[in-house]
Order: structure tokens, then C-alpha cells, then sequence
């Protein structure tokens, strides 16, 4: 098995899937906790809204990264 390429263990994939789903949860919780914080310092409840936006959007360039450190590492 001297042969086999990182991308073939199905583990390592498994846990790079998993890192993309908890990259994404930790993102939109951690917006909407920034939103209900600014909620309550300006009396807006739209803040959570916008912080779960906030959120989803740095999760999704997050896993854009993740996802750009994968296919180099696959190359290399």
C-alpha cells in the first residue's frame, strides 16, 4: 500500500466533511449570538437576522478555503 494517495483514505475524507459542517454551524452560531449581542445593545431584533447572514457568509468563504487546502494537498 506504499502506493496509496492521502485523498484515497476514506477517513481522512470523512473527517474533512465533518470539519466543513462544524465550520459552518460554529459561523451561523457564532452571528447569531453577535446579532442578539447587538440586539440588545441597540433594541433592533433584526441584528440576529443579519448576524446569521454574517455567519453563513464567513462559513461559506471558510469552506471555500477549506475546500482550495484540500485539492493542494491532494496535488501535492
Amino acid at each position: 500500500m506504499k502506493g496509496q494517495k492521502s485523498q484515497d483514505n476514506p477517513w481522512k475524507t470523512l473527517g474533512w466533511t465533518s470539519l466543513i459542517g462544524l465550520e459552518v454551524a460554529v459561523c451561523i452560531t457564532a452571528g447569531y449570538f453577535g446579532g442578539a449581542f447587538l440586539g440588545s445593545r441597540t433594541g433592533e431584533p433584526a441584528w440576529k437576522i443579519v448576524g446569521v447572514l454574517v455567519g453563513l457568509a464567513v462559513g461559506i468563504l471558510s469552506i471555500v478555503l477549506l475546500i482550495k487546502r484540500y485539492l493542494e494537498e491532494a496535488n501535492e
